[in-house]
């Protein structure tokens, strides 16, 4: 069966480290407290901390988790600071927009919840990860919003819609991998020996459509990231390895039906604050990184629509 999709690999030497300067800078916000500068806490005994993900809205304003202070910070894709919404703690990991335009918040290891929050009137509604089916919020490794509600990823095995489209609880499809824009099937990515990935289309029944096998090439050591945007593309980062020590990030476009092309390469530096999600692909941007560095953080544009 033919698959109609585009797969891009997109190969990531360290996760959590990169130079500001990397791919095409839509802003950058300073560190601070207020306004528009973002908080962080510099590592001492732990890991450092600041920006744990971010996400863009329908309207394409962009939203910082700045849960250092518990608050989301709103920007234009320009950069011009619009205002902020205070958050119901500080412990908040993940954030996303419902289908009705109310904010997600993920909680996995003090509350262990999700908030459902209108930023509009402030009011919240918080359901408890077991009673959404989540035994241990430790295993939950991301969060998705689609047209058809929620889902929660657990261990990077599996993912359920627990949240229909008005943000109430359900008990939804499970399906391996990552779902699929408008519940289509899922998609599946995993190591497959130490210099090769494998990714699955999976329909909606968990039958594989078609599949391709990347590599082999530089050490693998983990997969990171894997999303479908909406133009049919689909998205796989992987933590790479050079054998002479270099740090890189490669970008790869993949045709199912075989055959693929580098698209973007760069050098890549450790950065001691730590994120939950530091890409996301935004809707006529392309795929878009938050990098943390003493200069603040940027947004990059890394790789266009």
């Amino acid at each position: 069966m033919h698959i109609a999709a585009e797969v891009l690999v997109v190969g990531l030497l360290l996760a959590g480290a990169a130079a500001a300067d990397e791919g095409e800078l839509l802003f950058r916000a300073e560190w601070g407290s207020g306004g528009a500068r973002l908080s962080r806490i510099d590592p001492q005994e732990s890991d450092g901390e600041g920006p744990f993900s971010f996400a863009v809205d329908a309207g394409g304003r962009f939203w910082v988790l700045d849960q250092v202070v518990g608050r989301a910070v709103c920007f234009e894709a320009d950069g011009r600071w619009l205002g902020e919404v205070a958050l119901p703690g500080e412990t908040f990991v993940e954030l996303e927009f419902g289908p009705d335009g109310r904010m997600v918040l993920l909680d996995r290891l003090v509350r262990r919840s999700l908030v459902v929050l209108d930023g509009a009137t402030g009011v919240s509604e918080e359901f408890p990860l077991e009673s959404l089916g989540v035994a241990d919020g430790g295993l939950v490794t991301a969060l998705f919003a689609r047209e058809e509600g929620i889902w929660l990823e657990e261990n990077h095995e599996r993912s359920a819609l627990v949240l229909d489209g008005e943000l109430r609880p359900v008990a939804g499809p499970i399906v391996l991998g990552r779902p699929r824009p408008g519940a289509a099937g899922s998609l599946v990515a995993r190591l497959a020996g130490e210099e090769r990935a494998e990714l699955l289309v999976l329909d909606g029944r968990g039958r594989a459509q078609g599949g391709h096998l990347l590599g082999p090439g530089p050490e693998l050591a983990r997969l990171v990231w894997l999303e479908e945007d909406g133009a049919g593309r689909i998205w796989l980062l992987t933590h790479e390895l050079a054998v002479d020590g270099r740090e890189e990030i490669v970008a790869l476009t993949v045709a199912l039906d075989g055959g693929w092309r580098s698209v973007a390469r760069a050098d890549h530096r450790f950065t001691p604050w730590h994120q939950f999600r530091e890409f996301r692909i935004v809707p006529g941007l392309g795929l878009v990184r938050m990098v943390l560095s003493e200069e603040g953080v940027s947004f990059v544009r890394w790789v266009g629509p």
